[in-house]
């Protein structure tokens, strides 16, 4: 049996940790990291940045 979450249930306090995946100079990313920080003054949330780097050849 499965236990439908209803859209508004979420409590943030149950939130313990995101993980973000991310580029060098993606500024799509940048914008989600600025956005998680200023999130981050609002509700319990951390979160780690993975970021990947271009392979040189």
């Amino acid at each position: 049996m499965t236990k439908k979450i209803e859209s508004n249930s979420f409590d943030p306090d149950q939130l313990k940790a995101l993980i973000v995946y991310g580029r060098v100079d993606c500024h799509l990313c940048q914008n989600m990291i600025l956005a998680l920080q200023n999130l981050q003054e609002q509700v319990l949330l951390t979160f780690r940045l993975l970021i990947s780097t271009p392979i040189q050849n």
